[in-house]
């Protein structure tokens, strides 16, 4: 049998490393804000893109499901508070399936680190049927909506009614 080899480790050493990765990345966070004139225009903004997108869901999208008594949709007024915008009302979709199975629209961040609005779309009461909704600003102020299954990039698609009916149809199977 072979000894023990003991290797001579400096745990506050260590220590201070993993203190100061931390630290570098909170700042680069705090630092890694979009920059934004006013706050107040981007939050009405963000108020306008999500009633546009919960408006084009319910009356382009999944018109002929409602007329069909297939869903069944309920807009409920929320307030949320974040930094730089501060509080605001907004609206969460529900759409009730006619299994009694629940779907919720809800928006989460209006910035987020990599873009300028993220919502959740999931199931209620199913953990593994969630996937996101995000909004990426262009240039000209005009916008773009992207579903991400995942946090890879491969599995981050165009908003649009296929995707969406698609979604749907995996999580009732």
């Amino acid at each position: 049998m072979g000894k023990l080899k003991l290797i001579n480790f400096d745990w506050c050493k260590f220590k201070n490393i993993l203190v100061m990765a931390l630290k570098e990345k909170l700042e680069k966070l705090k630092n890694n804000t979009k920059p934004e004139n006013n706050w107040e225009n981007y939050k009405i903004e963000w108020q306008n893109a999500i009633s546009t997108l919960i408006n084009t869901i319910i009356y382009k999208w999944f018109d002929e499901y409602d007329k069909n008594g297939l869903m069944n949709f309920e807009i409920i007024p929320i307030k949320r508070f974040e930094p730089f915008i501060g509080e605001y009302s907004t609206i969460n979709l529900e759409i009730t399936l006619s299994e009694s199975k629940y779907l919720v629209i809800e928006p989460i961040a209006a910035l987020t680190s990599e873009y300028d609005g993220k919502l959740e779309f999931y199931m209620r009461g199913k953990i593994d049927k969630k996937v996101s909704i995000f909004r990426k600003l262009h240039n000209d102020k005009s916008y773009d909506w992207y579903l991400a299954k995942s946090i890879n990039k491969e599995d981050h698609f165009e908003l649009n009614k296929d995707i969406v009916e698609k979604i749907i149809e995996e999580w009732l199977y």
